[in-house]
């Protein structure tokens, strides 16, 4: 059956879907009969709470792994259910990991773990999931950024490894873009203002933005499903206020 045929499912790929929006994705992807989500964290604790979860909603077709991004490799069992579906019609890049230290006082570590999940881990995930998404008549990245990576936006000190590996993220993905443009691959950035997750709550302690991980989630569910049919390379803002 071709994926022109409404009825049949889209695959999506979720990374970082242990907490934050990443698990709000998983979970509103989870319940839906239309897709087809796989989602991987590093913490098999978390994911065991989330599959519980979705088992007692009910609804679609899902599947969880754990699974550290920076490693070269895939799961066997990752690309055994890959290889089930084969094809991908969508990627989110969500996992992320942030630093929250005066310049000074960042350790190398600190700064290439923070790059290794940032940028590193959706470089490789491209390389690893491209033969899925090549089956796909129109497959779409979405890599997860932040308005602290756009140029000209504020800028927070002991911010400076996460909001320079987000402004590394954006940069990538214009360069992915015009390596696959003539592929059915579309790549874009969506850079994200301040939401109430765990994350935020690390970086800025006290702060309570207005919006929450649901609703975020919904908007990028959409976009990864649709967005790739009139945009492709492009950075968004999804921000209420002014950077």
């Amino acid at each position: 059956m071709e994926q022109s045929d409404s009825n049949v499912e889209k695959v999506i790929f979720i990374t970082g879907v242990s907490r934050g929006i990443g698990r709000e994705l998983f979970l509103q992807c989870a319940v839906r009969k239309d897709l087809v989500v796989i989602g991987v964290a590093r913490s098999t604790e978390a994911l065991n709470e989330l599959k519980m979860e979705c088992g007692q909603k009910g609804g679609g077709d899902y599947h969880l792994f754990a699974h550290d991004l920076s490693q070269p490799t895939l799961p066997v069992e990752v690309e055994r259910v890959l290889g089930e579906y084969a094809k991908l019609d969508a990627v989110i890049n969500n996992a992320g990991y942030l630093v929250n230290k005066p310049f000074m006082e960042i350790e190398r570590d600190e700064w290439l773990r923070c790059y290794e999940t940032n940028v590193y881990a959706p470089y490789r995930l491209t390389q690893l999931l491209y033969a899925f998404l090549k089956k796909s008549n129109l497959a779409h990245i979405v890599n997860i950024g932040s308005m602290g990576g756009v140029q000209g936006s504020s800028k927070f000190a002991g911010l400076s490894a996460y909001s320079s590996s987000k402004a590394a993220l954006i940069g990538l993905t214009e360069c992915l873009a015009e390596e696959l443009k003539e592929t059915n691959i579309k790549v874009n950035i969506v850079n994200l203002g301040a939401v109430q997750t765990e994350m935020l709550a690390e970086a800025f302690p006290g702060f309570k933005p207005d919006h929450q991980p649901a609703e975020i989630a919904t908007w990028l569910i959409n976009f990864a499903l649709t967005a790739s049919r009139l945009m492709n390379g492009k950075s968004v803002m999804l921000s209420d206020s002014t950077p």
